[in-house]
Order: C-alpha cells, then structure tokens, then sequence
C-alpha cells in the first residue's frame, strides 16, 4: 500500500515570436538563466500568434513572451480567457508600451534585449528562494531550503540530506527545527528529535515498509509509530483528511 502527494518545481515558458533570431536568442537567455538560478523550466516555442492561441486552449505557461507586434491583440484576448500568467514583451520600438501595461505586462523590452535586464525581470517573477546558514568548521554554508531532503540527529550534529549530498553540522535538533520551520512558515515537520523531514519534498509513502521515498529517489525508512504521525501530518498538509 503506497500514499501519494503531488510536487512539480517545473515552470512553463511560451516563447512567440516571427523572429527565428529572436527565438534563439531567447531560449539561450532562458537557458542561461536556468542554470544561474537553480530554477528548471519547460520552454515552447510558438512562431506565430495564431500557433500560440490554437496550443493556449489547452495549454497555461506561467509566463509568455512575446513580441509586442501582432502579439497585443492576442494578449488582450489571453486575458478576456481569464489567463493570469506573467506577460513578458518584446519590440523594436515604444510604439505598444501603454497598452502593454494595461494588459498588465510584467516588462516591456526593446529590441536589441539585455540579457541581466531579461534574468533580473525573471527574478522578480520567480517566488523567493528561502535558504538556511549553518556553520561547518571554518566555513559557512547556505542551503536551499528547497533541496532540503531530510535532516537526521546523530549524537551532537545534523546529517543534512539535499538532493545531491549529504551535510554534517555541528547543531542540534532544536537549533535546526528553528531555522527550518514548520507550516504555515515552512514545509517542515518533525519526527520526535530523531527526523526533520522537508514534506514539499517527499513525492510517496510506502506502508508496507513504512519507506518514505523523496523527489531525486533518496529513501528513508522510519518505526512504524514515526511513519503514522508523518501520514497523518501529510494529510494535514494537502488537506486530504476527512471533515
């Protein structure tokens, strides 16, 4: 028997542009920036507006870019069929600025665009990444909260499991709980003083062996009482308990 929660860290982007330069250049940009932030994104190309409004009745990318010609009339009709996503524009010239804010654009950029102007746009775009600082002999470190897999107490120190490594500080349990707190502050939740467990990052449950198994395939396998309070603080969490 096996409980599943939901998680996608993906985000989608629309590229729509006539411009194969243009769409090149962008995606470059995109993929850039993916690799600068730590962010992972799904990116389609549209080379006109009407490819992006035949795939838009079934698709909703959290951002759209688009050239500003041709591309204000289709915004405008995006927005009459309640999409809500970030709108990004791009132009030869000032010609569509008004409008384009009235549609609620998030940047309007002139041609020839400036990659750190094009990434600090999707920053503000992009929600804030919460990070820990912790102390490991000389050095300190900041960690993703995002990456964070698990922490377990062994003796006076935390075994801090992200997605790629495993990171041994000098703290305690307590100390630790305070820095990565529960919801509605955090995703965290605690197995006595032995567990920290990132729920965001936990993608099944398996009763049979009381295994949790994390996003990346990492496995922890827990007494059958720690198993039964973290199901019940699941539930909790996605709202998945009876009323």
């Amino acid at each position: 028997m096996s409980y599943f929660v939901g998680k996608n860290f993906m985000h989608n982007i629309a590229i729509c542009s006539g411009n194969p330069e243009e769409l090149t250049q962008l995606q470059n940009i995109i993929d850039d920036y993916e690799e600068f932030s730590n962010e992972d994104f799904t990116v389609k190309v549209f080379p006109s507006s009407e490819a992006l409004t035949l795939a838009m009745k079934s698709y909703r990318p959290d951002i759209l870019v688009i050239d500003a010609a041709g591309g204000i009339e289709t915004v405008r009709n995006l927005r009459r069929e309640n999409y809500t996503g970030e709108i990004i524009f791009t132009a030869s010239n000032g010609e569509h600025a008004l409008e384009a804010f009235d549609l609620e654009a998030r940047q309007y950029f002139i041609r020839p665009i400036n990659p750190q102007k094009f990434f600090r746009t999707l920053e503000k775009i992009m929600p804030p990444k919460k990070f820990i600082i912790v102390k490991q002999r000389r050095n300190i470190r900041k960690i993703l909260c995002d990456e964070i897999l698990y922490c377990e107490t062994n003796g006076k120190h935390q075994e801090i499991y992200t997605f790629n490594e495993k990171i041994t500080v000098r703290i305690t349990a307590r100390e630790m709980k305070k820095l990565a707190p529960p919801p509605p502050y955090g995703n965290f939740t605690t197995l006595g003083s032995a567990y920290l467990l990132n729920i965001e990052n936990i993608i099944s449950l398996s009763a049979d062996e009381c295994k949790v198994i994390f996003s990346g395939g990492r496995e922890l396998i827990l007494s059958w009482k720690k198993f039964q309070a973290l199901r019940r603080e699941l539930k909790n969490f996605y709202g998945l308990r009876k009323k």
